[in-house]
C-alpha cells in the first residue's frame, strides 16, 4: 500500500484537494483490502470457489446482455464477413450504459477465462470441461467485438503461455504449439486479406513492419508524451492527486496543440504515468517494486494463476488508467491483495 499512501500524502500540495480527496477516497481498497484480507479475515477455499464461479458468471451474463442489447446474433447471421469490422465497442460505451468501459469489460473477461481454463485442467467431469471450453470461446469472440487491442493481444500471448505449462507430457505440449502457430498464421492471412475489427484495422503486417511506440498506443501516444514531459519538469514529488485531469488536458492543447475529442476526459491513459504524475518519483518506486517483488515471488512460489493475471495488469497499466474508476481499483487490489497472501504463506 505503499504507493496509495504517497498519493494520500499529495493531497498537501494539490492546486485541487477537492478533486484529489475524491480520487483517494475511491481508492481507499488499496489500503483496506490487504489489511482485510490478509490480517482480519480468513478467506475459506470453499468461499473463494464460490466468488470465482460468481465472478465469471457476472462476465457471462454481460455476454449475454450485450448480445441481445446490441442485437448481435441477426447483425452476425446478416453479414459474418463485416461482423467483427463493426465498431460495437463505441454503442457499449455509450452514455446509456452508464459506466460502461470496453476496455475493462475485455480485462474482466481475459480475467475470467484464465479463471475458467484453471478450472477445467482441475475438473474430472468430461461435460462440465466442454461446457467450460466453449464459455472460453465465447469470451474470446466477445474480446474481438470489444476493440482493446491490448487485451486482445494479451490474450493471445498469456493464454497459450499459461496452457502450455498446464499441459502435461511432451508430445501434448508439442501439439498444442503446433495448434497455436497455425492458428496465429490463419489469423496473419486473414487480417492481410480483411479487416477483423478494430486490432486489424491495419494488417498485422503493418504493425509488424512498423513497429514503434507510436504505432501500439494510437492517440494514446501524444496524449503520454505530454504526460511524460510534465512529469520530467517536477519529478520529485510530482503535481498531487486531483490535478492531472486539469493540467494535462490544457498542456496538451495549448503548449502542444494536440486536440481530440476526448481529451477533455483524458487522464494519462496509463496506471505507471499517472502515479508519477501524482506523487513523483516516491510513488512511482513504490508502484514499481510492488508488481516487480510480486511477479518475482510468484515466479519462486510457481504461482502460475497469479504470475498470468498479473502479467496481464503489468501490460495493460500501459495503456489504461485502471486506478481512476472503482471497478478496476476493486478487482486490482483484491486479486493483489489474496493472491499475495497466498505467497505469504509459503514464504514463512
Amino acid at each position: 500500500s505503499l504507493f496509495y499512501l504517497f498519493i494520500i500524502l499529495s493531497i498537501t500540495y494539490s492546486p485541487f484537494k477537492a478533486k484529489g480527496l475524491e480520487l483517494v477516497i475511491r481508492e481507499v481498497s488499496f489500503l483496506l483490502m490487504p489489511l482485510v484480507i490478509i490480517y482480519a479475515l480468513k478467506i475459506s477455499k470453499s468461499l473463494i470457489k464460490i466468488m470465482s464461479i460468481v465472478y465469471v458468471l457476472s462476465n457471462v451474463l454481460v455476454v449475454v446482455y450485450f448480445t441481445f442489447k446490441l442485437n448481435l446474433l441477426n447483425i452476425f447471421l446478416e453479414s459474418p464477413i463485416n461482423f467483427f469490422n463493426r465498431r460495437f465497442f463505441l454503442e457499449i460505451g455509450a452514455t446509456d450504459y452508464k459506466d460502461w468501459h470496453a476496455t475493462y469489460i475485455a480485462l474482466n473477461f481475459l480475467i475470467s477465462i484464465i479463471l475458467i481454463i484453471n478450472f477445467i485442467f482441475k475438473s474430472q467431469a468430461k461435460v462440465i470441461k466442454l461446457f467450460a471450453t466453449l464459455v472460453v470461446f465465447f469470451l474470446l469472440a466477445f474480446l474481438l467485438i470489444l476493440n482493446s487491442r491490448i487485451i486482445i493481444a494479451l490474450a493471445s500471448l498469456v493464454v497459450p503461455v499459461y496452457i502450455f505449462f498446464k499441459i502435461k507430457g511432451f508430445w501434448a505440449k508439442t501439439i498444442m504449439t503446433i495448434l497455436v502457430l497455425v492458428l496465429m498464421t490463419s489469423l496473419f492471412f486473414i487480417s492481410n486479406n480483411n479487416k477483423l475489427g478494430r486490432l486489424f484495422v491495419e494488417p498485422v503486417s503493418y504493425y509488424i513492419s512498423n513497429f514503434n511506440t507510436k504505432t501500439l498506443l494510437g492517440v494514446r501516444y501524444e496524449v503520454q508524451k505530454c504526460s511524460f514531459e510534465l512529469i520530467t519538469k517536477k519529478p520529485l514529488l510530482g503535481y498531487g492527486v486531483g490535478y492531472e485531469k486539469k493540467l494535462l488536458p490544457s498542456y496538451c492543447l495549448e503548449v502542444k496543440n494536440f486536440k481530440n475529442q476526448y481529451l477533455k476526459k483524458y487522464s494519462s491513459h496509463n496506471v505507471y504515468l499517472s502515479i508519477f504524475f501524482n506523487t513523483g518519483v516516491f510513488g512511482f518506486i513504490a508502484l514499481i517494486y510492488l508488481l516487480g517483488n510480486n511477479l518475482y515471488l510468484t515466479i519462486k512460489n510457481r504461482k502460475l494463476l497469479y504470475a498470468s493475471i498479473l502479467v496481464v495488469f503489468i501490460f495493460a497499466f500501459i495503456t489504461e488508467n485502471y486506478f481512476i474508476r472503482i471497478n478496476g481499483v476493486l478487482l486490482f487490489a483484491f486479486l493483489n491483495s489474496y493472491f499475495y497472501k497466498q505467497n505469504m504463506k509459503v514464504i514463512e
